[in-house]
């Protein structure tokens, strides 16, 4: 009986492993929606994210949108003087993007703009953005 055990031990461990790893959520990876629903509650907090990269800003290269494809949800990722410019060959292609989700400032005074480069991406939308740190292309999107 105890051989029996031993045995069955192994091959019961194996399955729940393999039964939990195949939930369909990427480790460590926060959803673009999830974001977007309880922006408020994450500002502040270090995320990884993964879409479809739809636009990178033209005139500054400093401003990368990606794309939920199941949602259909976007998000705004902004680099810094240290990350540089977004390689405009993200376009099209999955992107995970490493940074810290920060809440948009609200303008007030009409003289003055947060940010005076406006990006054809952009939605007025927005009220959060991710400061990226890192980004890489994953994937070509699937035709």
């Amino acid at each position: 009986m105890k051989n029996k055990f031993s045995l069955l031990f192994p091959i019961l461990t194996i399955s729940i492993i393999f039964i939990a790893g195949c939930t369909g959520k990427k480790t460590g990876v926060t959803e673009i929606d999830e974001i977007i629903l309880n922006a408020e509650s994450l500002a502040g907090e270090s995320v990884i994210i993964e879409g479809l990269c739809t636009h990178v800003c033209e005139k500054s290269g400093m401003k990368l949108f990606l794309k939920d494809v199941e949602s259909e949800q976007t998000i705004r990722a902004e680099s810094s003087a240290t990350l540089g410019k977004f390689d405009p060959d993200c376009v099209d292609k999955y992107v995970r993007v490493r940074g810290t989700i920060v809440k948009d400032e609200q303008v007030t005074d009409s003289t003055h703009s947060h940010n005076s480069e406006v990006c054809e991406g952009e939605a007025s939308a927005f009220q959060f953005h991710i400061a990226a740190e890192q980004y890489q292309i994953i994937y070509q999107e699937k035709l």
